[in-house]
């Protein structure tokens, strides 16, 4: 993956500035009522509670934006892009969160052949 990538060539104090500044972005533009929780290595999980699909789009474009606009002046070639993945239901359940990944892996693989 390509925040592993990060880790390698500038350490693991570095890459974990790299997602504090990332979960810091998604903190930022999801309502405070909105659980956000780092699922696994690079992949952060957003549960929100009461919201339409528009409302999900808006949050998830405003993030997608700010965190292709980061900036990291001690690394200037730090570019980063995120991928996303989710579904909608009514209630938190291990099949929710399956069916999220699986939109979250084919995102990245659509990402990956453009």
């Amino acid at each position: 993956c390509h925040f592993q990538r990060i880790d390698n060539k500038y350490g693991t104090r570095y890459g974990q500035k790299v997602l504090r500044r990332i979960a810091e972005v998604i903190h930022k533009n999801f309502p405070e009522t909105a659980d956000v929780i780092r699922y696994y290595g690079d992949v952060f999980v957003v549960i929100l509670y009461g919201v339409t699909s528009d409302e999900v789009l808006f949050h998830v474009s405003n993030v997608l934006s700010e965190i292709s606009n980061i900036e990291f002046p001690e690394h200037p070639s730090v570019v980063l892009r995120a991928v996303t993945g989710g579904c909608i239901t009514d209630e938190l359940s291990l099949d929710a969160l399956t069916s999220a990944d699986i939109m979250l892996q084919k995102s990245i693989m659509q990402k990956l052949m453009v």
